[in-house]
This record gives C-alpha cells, sequence and structure tokens, in this order.
C-alpha cells in the first residue's frame, strides 16, 4: 500500500510538472514580436570609423559578413536549417524593404541584430530618449556613453 502511495505521487508530480513545463512554453511562443529588424544600415553608428565596434565587427566581417553567399545551393538558400545561422531575423518581423530579398522573411548575412535583437527598439530609444527627444540621447550619449549603451540594451 505505502509503494502504491508514492508511485501514484511520482506520477502526479510528473505529470503537473510537464503540464508547467508545456504550459510555460507555449507562453514564450505565443509571445508578439514588439519590434522589428531593421538591417546593418540601422546600425550606422556603430559601423562608423573610429568606433571600437564597428571596428570589431569589420575585422570579424570574413566570419560573419558573407554567411548567406556560403550557402552553396538555391535549395540551401531557402532551407530554414540553414537560414537560422546563415542569416539575420529568420521567420521575424522585417521593417518593409528592409529584405534584399523582397518578401523573403530573413535579412541575408549574420548582422548586428543577430546576436542583439531587432534595431527599431534601439532607435525608438535614440529618437525618444525618455520622452525627451532625440537631443536627450545625443547629450546622454555625450556625458555617458555607457549609460547611453545601457539604455539601448535594455530597450532591445
Amino acid at each position: 500500500m505505502f509503494d502504491c502511495n508514492i508511485r501514484r505521487f511520482v506520477l502526479t508530480f510528473a505529470a503537473v510538472s510537464l503540464s508547467l513545463v508545456i504550459f510555460q512554453s507555449s507562453q514564450s511562443f505565443g509571445e508578439k514580436q514588439k519590434w522589428k529588424y531593421m538591417g546593418n544600415a540601422g546600425c550606422k553608428c556603430h559601423m562608423s570609423k573610429g568606433c571600437f565596434e564597428g571596428e570589431e565587427y569589420k575585422k570579424m566581417k570574413n566570419q560573419h559578413y558573407n554567411t548567406f553567399q556560403r550557402l552553396e545551393t538555391d535549395e540551401d538558400k531557402s532551407n530554414p536549417e540553414c537560414l537560422r545561422c546563415h542569416a539575420t531575423a529568420f521567420g521575424m518581423k522585417i521593417k518593409k524593404g528592409k529584405s534584399k530579398q523582397g518578401s523573403k522573411d530573413f535579412i541575408e548575412d549574420v548582422g548586428c541584430e543577430a546576436c542583439h535583437g531587432p534595431g527599431e527598439g534601439y532607435i525608438d530609444v535614440k529618437k525618444n530618449y525618455e520622452g525627451k527627444g532625440k537631443d536627450a540621447f545625443k547629450k546622454l550619449l555625450e556625458d555617458d556613453p555607457m549609460a547611453a549603451r545601457k539604455a539601448q540594451y535594455d530597450a532591445g
């Protein structure tokens, strides 16, 4: 009798745990994407000459920049398994006109947003920092570049 109760408890615990995991997963999959992907052109501040991040990215360009061109066949260029690593924002919302492929749902190559997420959120902070307009962000950038960076990362 004691073994039966233990087995029943373990099975009930396992079923409840599994249900919670499935519920949590469905919640995250159902979330809507708040911002759109912009492509590297939206990251021009970081890509400018003399900017550490831009210089580092340019050094890595051979690793990240031409990843889409490394796909050898048209089949690979439309294969979701390939595009997850060789493109940015596969299957996500992309700002109209930013995808080189017209209506395709990805941006060629591994860009800034592949790691940092949709650029639209960062741009929103620059345009209207704390509701004070774009000049407020410029001032923050001049006064405290690390705080400006944190504000953008927190937004994204």
